[in-house]
């Protein structure tokens, strides 16, 4: 069982050795525990792994495969060394860790593809003019810079956007039709993979709600209000009830487009959007994550959390309703980078970037038992050149990292929503 004060002292340690970038040693039996599940004789949670950057042939693939067969490894075992996940995540127990890792492979998007075939083209004519020495060695590091904010932008961009959250459901629903739970892991450019994914499948919108604080126009308002039904933003986008206008914000599809009066087309609107209202459910199931599935996600090397600045469009509107539904339904998102990796960032709760999205849209904060954790200590081994690859360099450090900061996270989740002794009987 889980036992507050041991699990408060094991944690202090952890923290200190973590101030020193000590790995502490996992035990031989969290190894053991580790290596032995049998996913036919237990209910068992895949880590489906988002690569980063940079990686776009077959080649890439298995190198990236091989790479995550460790990572995934020193992670299983550190997080059945750790007394708060197993409590947590694990439902005490009552789940396993896949032994299996899964790669969710988005660079072989044929246009991605094409487009670093030009990149490449590019980039190779530099190197070559650059010659040898410090500006061999600038062009180099010039080459990963110029296809890591490619991939990001290519990533990042709306035209792809329903094609790779598409792509992931179905990875993701693959694991949930075998039975089993998900923990997603999103590496750089694939950390931005994992929050659109979240953003536009989540199912976050209660139709009443947002009709409340959408910031489009009234007809949108009246077409939700009173509705008390979940969807996700991927669904509500597909249904064809909705457009997005010029300025980012949503409406509802002909509106405006149509004079009423003098073409008197007002029933046939009215009858679109009663018949769209009627498919969204459908929608729903094909297009949104169900409230079981998802566990968590860990962000790490990642730029994603520099998407909670979006503020005045319809995904500011999403990525506040996802953060409070993961808050409500009990799922944990951890941001993890080393310090001195320049692509890291990360959004402490003393900034109170949600908080103030809701006060914008006029919500009132919500409790769960979910938590959203970041961290970026200093480790040794990297510097602010090699340190984006300091996660997959050192997997066993990495690990411990992920851990520490879940322990952090559900230690104070405890504390904010578990009444203190006494009470609550």
């Amino acid at each position: 069982m889980f036992h507050p004060l041991s699990a408060g002292l094991a944690l202090a340690g952890a923290l200190l050795l973590s101030a020193c970038a000590y790995t502490p040693p996992v035990s031989e039996e969290a190894r053991q525990r580790a290596a032995r599940v049998d996913c036919s004789q237990a209910t068992c949670v895949d880590f489906i792994y988002i690569h980063g950057a940079a990686t776009h042939s077959e080649d890439d693939r298995q190198l990236t495969l091989g790479r995550i067969d460790g990572i995934h490894e020193a992670l299983s075992a550190r997080l059945y060394d750790t007394p708060e996940f197993v409590e947590g995540a694990l439902e005490g127990g009552k789940l396993a860790i896949s032994p299996d890792p899964i790669l969710y492979f988005w660079g072989g998007d044929i246009s991605l593809t094409r487009d670093m075939e030009v990149i490449g083209a590019m980039l190779d004519s530099q190197e070559e003019r650059e010659g040898r020495g410090p500006k061999k060695f600038y062009a180099r590091n010039h080459r990963r810079l110029a296809e890591a904010i490619h991939n990001l932008h290519w990533v990042s961009t709306e035209g792809h956007r329903f094609r790779l959250t598409d792509s992931l459901h179905a990875t993701v629903r693959e694991s949930r039709g075998q039975g089993r739970r998900v923990v997603l892991l999103g590496y750089s450019a694939g950390a931005v993979v994992m929050t659109t994914y979240a953003i536009y499948r989540m199912p976050a919108v209660n139709l009443d709600e947002f009709s409340r604080i959408v910031r489009g126009t009234d007809v949108l308002r009246r077409l939700f209000e009173g509705r008390d039904e979940w969807t996700c933003g991927e669904a509500l986008m597909e249904s064809g009830l909705v457009e997005i206008d010029k300025t980012g914000l949503m409406r509802a599809r002909l509106e405006g487009e149509i004079d009423e009066e003098d073409l008197g087309l007002a029933a046939f609107r009215d009858a679109y959007w009663a018949s769209r209202l009627a498919g969204l459910p459908e929608l729903t199931r094909r297009h949104c994550l169900d409230r079981q599935t998802l566990i968590g996600g860990v962000a790490y090397g990642s730029m994603a959390n520099l998407l909670r600045s979006k503020s005045d469009d319809i995904a500011g509107e999403l990525l506040v309703l996802m953060a409070r539904e993961l808050l409500r339904q009990g799922q944990f998102s951890l941001n993890v980078n080393h310090a001195d990796d320049l692509v890291g960032f990360n959004v402490y709760e003393g900034v109170g970037d949600i908080a103030r999205l809701e006060a914008a849209l006029g919500l009132q904060p919500i409790n769960g038992r979910g938590f959203d954790r970041s961290a970026e200590p200093h480790f040794k081994g990297a510097n602010f050149i090699n340190a984006h690859t300091w996660y997959i360099r050192k997997p066993d450090q990495f690990a411990a990292l992920v851990a520490d900061t879940y322990a952090r996270g559900y230690q104070e989740m405890l504390q904010r929503t578990e009444p203190p002794a006494g009470e609550g009987n």
